[in-house]
C-alpha cells in the first residue's frame, strides 16, 4: 500500500481534534515538550551520524615529529585532525593499522620521526660535487646530533630531546691549538616525571663518548623548565658517592636484620623480636710499591752489561842501525834491531754494567667489605634463660663472634599497635556506617518507586473497573429502553446505536474512557 501525504494529514488532524484538543493545558504542554525533545534528539543523532568519527593515530609526540607525520599524511591524501600533546586523529573509516604500517615504512613513526641521523650520510652525500670540507663537517655534525637524540629519547622520562654540538672547525695547520668540542642537550620531560642524577650523568657520558676529545663536564643538560641538570650533577658528585656508600650500608644492615628476624620468629613468634644492626664497611684501598736493586758483580758475572771497550798496543825500546845516507832509506827498507832491544805489549778492557732493578706493585682494594658488624636483639620477655645460646645462634648465622651480639629482654610497648588497631576499627565502623546509610537511601528510593508504581497501577485498575461498571450500566439502560420501545423505529435506531456503541467500545476503549472522564468532569 502506497503512502499518501493526505492520509498522514488526515491522521494528524484526527489526532488533534479527538485527542490533543480535549487534553488539559498541563498535558498539552507535556506533549509539546515531548515532541520537541524527540525532534531535537533526532536532529542531534542525525548530525552525529553524518559527521566523520575520528580515532587516535599517534600521541605524545613533539611538534616537529607531529608535523612530519602530518606532512606524510598529506602526501598520502589522508584527512587528519591535530590534538593536544602531539596527538593526530584520522577518520575511523580509514584503517588505522594500515596507515601506521605505511608511516613506519616511511620512517615517520616514533618520537624521532623526521630525524634522519646517519641517514644523511647515505647515498654518497659527503662526496657530492661542489661540497667543501666544512659542508661535510656540518652534515656529519647534524647526523651525529640526530643519532644522539634518538638514543636519549629512549629514556622513559624523556618525551623528546634536542642536541646541539659545538665542534671546532677541523684544520691541518694547527691541530694542537684546536678548541675542545662542547655540547648542550635540551630534554623535554613527560608530565610529573624527572631525571635522576644517574640518568643525567648517563646522558652526559653518552654525548661525551660519541664526540672525540670531549669530556662529560663539557656537556650541559637543560630541561624545559630552564633547570641546568648537569650543574646539579657536577656539584653533587661527591654526594652521589656518599649516598651510594650509605645505600650499600643500609642494604647490608637490612639483609642481616631480616635474616636474624626470620630465624628468631620461628622460636619466639611473630612480633616478639626486634633486631637492630650496625655495620661498618671498609673503604680502604692500599697500593704498595717496591723496587729491588741488584749490584753488578764481574766475578760472578751478574748485572746487565751496558758497554765494553778493549785497547791493545805493541812497542820496542832498541836503537836504529844500518848505513847512513839516502840509499839505505829508499824502499824497500828493513828494520834491524840490536840484540839489546826489547818488545812490549799493552792491552786495556773497560766494561760498564747497569744496575738490575725489580719493580713490584701490590694493590689491595677492600672497598665495601664488612669491617665490623654488631647486632642487638630485643626479646619480648622479662627473663631469658638461654641468653648465651641465643647469642651463639645469632653469631653463627651472621658469621661474627658471640661478643658482637647483645640480647636484651624487655616487655614491648604495644600501645602504638593498640592505638592503630583502634583507629582502624573506628575507620572500619565509619565505613560500615556510610555503606549502611548509602544502602538505606538506595533501598528507600527503590521502595518509594515501587510504592508509587503499585499505587499508579492500582489507580489504573480502579479506573478500568469503574469504566467497566459504567459500561455495564449503559448496556443495561439500553436494554431496558429497547424492551420498552420494541418494534418501533426508535427501537431500531436504538439497536443500531447500541451495536455501534459496543463496536466502538471494543475497538477503542481508551477513547471511550476519555469521553466518560469528560462527562464526569462536566457533572
Amino acid at each position: 500500500m502506497a503512502f499518501k501525504f493526505s492520509d498522514l494529514k488526515d491522521q494528524l488532524k484526527d489526532f488533534y481534534e479527538k485527542r490533543f484538543k480535549t487534553l488539559s493545558l498541563e498535558k498539552k504542554l507535556v506533549w509539546l515538550l515531548v515532541i520537541t525533545s524527540v525532534f531535537i534528539g533526532l536532529g542531534v543523532l542525525i548530525k552525529i551520524n553524518s559527521a566523520p568519527h575520528y580515532v587516535a593515530l599517534v600521541s605524545n609526540l613533539s611538534e616537529s615529529s607531529a608535523g612530519y607525520i602530518a606532512q606524510k599524511l598529506d602526501s598520502l591524501n589522508i584527512p587528519y585532525q591535530a590534538g593536544k600533546n602531539g596527538t593526530i586523529y584520522i577518520p575511523s573509516s580509514v584503517n588505522v593499522y594500515n596507515v601506521r604500517m605505511k608511516l613506519a615504512t616511511l620512517g615517520a613513526l616514533g618520537p624521532d620521526a623526521g630525524v634522519k641521523g646517519y641517514g644523511l650520510l647515505q647515498n654518497g652525500s659527503l662526496s657530492s660535487m661542489g661540497m667543501t670540507s666544512f659542508d661535510r663537517q656540518v652534515n656529519f655534525q647534524i647526523a651525529l646530533a640526530g643519532e644522539l637524540e634518538r638514543s636519549i629519547d629512549m629514556i622513559n622520562a624523556v618525551q623528546y630531546s634536542k642536541v646541539f654540538l659545538a665542534l671546532p672547525k677541523y684544520t691541518y695547520y694547527v691541530p694542537g691549538e684546536e678548541q675542545k668540542p662542547t655540547a648542550s642537550v635540551l630534554v623535554i620531560l613527560k608530565p610529573s616525571m624527572t631525571l635522576t642524577p644517574e640518568q643525567v650523568m648517563g646522558i652526559m657520558n653518552l654525548v661525551a663518548g660519541a664526540v672525540g676529545n670531549m669530556s662529560a663536564k663539557d656537556v650541559k643538560v637543560v630541561d624545559q623548565y630552564s633547570n641546568v641538570l648537569s650543574d646539579e650533577v657536577n656539584l653533587s658528585a661527591s654526594a652521589i658517592s656518599g649516598a651510594s656508600k650509605l645505600k650499600l650500608k643500609q642494604s647490608v644492615e637490612k639483609y642481616y636484620v631480616e635474616k636474624v628476624k626470620k630465624m628468631l620468629y620461628n622460636v619466639f613468634g611473630y612480633g616478639n623480636v626486634a633486631v637492630a644492626a650496625n655495620a661498618i664497611l671498609n673503604w680502604q684501598k692500599i697500593t704498595q710499591e717496591s723496587k729491588t736493586y741488584t749490584p753488578a758483580d764481574s766475578k760472578n758475572n751478574t748485572g746487565v752489561l751496558a758497554s765494553q771497550q778493549e785497547e791493545n798496543s805493541l812497542s820496542t825500546n832498541g836503537a836504529a842501525q844500518g848505513a847512513p845516507g839516502v840509499n839505505s832509506n829508499i824502499p824497500p827498507t828493513y828494520v834491524t834491531t840490536s840484540p839489546s832491544s826489547q818488545i812490549s805489549t799493552y792491552s786495556k778492557s773497560i766494561r760498564n754494567y747497569d744496575v738490575s732493578q725489580t719493580y713490584n706493585q701490590i694493590i689491595e682494594d677492600k672497598s665495601g667489605e664488612i669491617k665490623d658488624l654488631r647486632m642487638t636483639v630485643f626479646l619480648n620477655s622479662t627473663d631469658v634463660k638461654d641468653e648465651s645460646t641465643i647469642k651463639t645462634a645469632v653469631a653463627n648465622s651472621i658469621g661474627v663472634n658471640a661478643s658482637e651480639v647483645q640480647v636484651i629482654p624487655m616487655t614491648f610497648d604495644r600501645s602504638a599497635e593498640q592505638a592503630a588497631a583502634q583507629i582502624e576499627a573506628k575507620l572500619e565502623s565509619e565505613r560500615r556506617f556510610k555503606n549502611l546509610v548509602i544502602y538505606s537511601i538506595l533501598l528507600s528510593i527503590l521502595m518509594t518507586v515501587a510504592f508509587y508504581y503499585m499505587r499508579i497501577k492500582g489507580k489504573k485498575k480502579k479506573k478500568l473497573k469503574e469504566i467497566e461498571e459504567k459500561r455495564r450500566k449503559i448496556e443495561e439502560e439500553v436494554l431496558e429502553i429497547a424492551k420498552k420501545n420494541q418494534g418501533t423505529p426508535e427501537e431500531e435506531e436504538l439497536a443500531s446505536l447500541k451495536s455501534e456503541a459496543l463496536k466502538w467500545v471494543e475497538e477503542d476503549p481508551s477513547e471511550v474512557a476519555n469521553i466518560i472522564k469528560i462527562w464526569m468532569s462536566k457533572e
